[in-house]
């Protein structure tokens, strides 16, 4: 006989039921997700504080720092004495280096001057070097560096399409017809 009871069916559909989710679940995991997302807010400021923080460090450190080109050297020492004897004889300017890293094979080398105001007359007085193979830049940093490639790109893109503009680049922006 099958008979229909009431109880039975109610045991089964508990027992079926059981790993079925409740709105009182569905509740909790929507609270949960919530301050997950309000943690996440804070956290992501704390990344980009630091971020910051982080690049002006990163700036500061290199602002001693000059890069040359064109020395061929086989050695940091070398490097070194042929840099101080180019910065007295051609530039003109006392420096102190503090330490000296090559960059690539004997070509580039960076520099730490002793103080910023050293590395900022290196900078200046590099226009006495023209007509040299020797090339002198501050250091910037990643982001520096891609700012001022993009730039440059832009400047050129300029002058190939419009000869009479005058474009001239500053350090990080692009002077047009002397208009910033």
């Amino acid at each position: 006989q099958d008979i229909f009871s009431y109880e039975k069916l109610c045991c089964i559909f508990d027992d079926k039921l059981k790993d079925v989710t409740r709105k009182s679940d569905l509740l909790e995991i929507r609270t949960e997700i919530e301050e997950l997302k309000k943690e996440n807010i804070i956290l992501k400021n704390d990344i980009k504080k630091l971020t910051s923080r982080l690049e002006h460090i990163d700036r500061k450190s290199r602002s001693s720092n000059i890069i040359v080109n064109g020395l061929n050297c086989a050695s940091i020492t070398t490097a070194k004495t042929e840099f101080l004897n180019i910065c007295s004889h051609v530039l003109e300017v006392n420096v102190n280096v503090v330490s000296t890293r090559m960059i690539s094979s004997g070509k580039s080398f960076i520099f730490c001057l002793e103080s910023t105001m050293q590395s900022n007359n290196v900078i200046s007085a590099k226009k006495k070097l023209k007509g040299q193979k020797v090339f002198i830049q501050k250091d910037y940093t990643e982001e520096e560096q891609n700012v001022r490639y993009n730039l440059r790109l832009i400047s050129k893109k300029i002058t190939e399409t419009k000869k009479t503009v005058k474009v001239r680049l500053g350090e990080f922006c692009i002077f047009i017809n002397n208009t910033k």
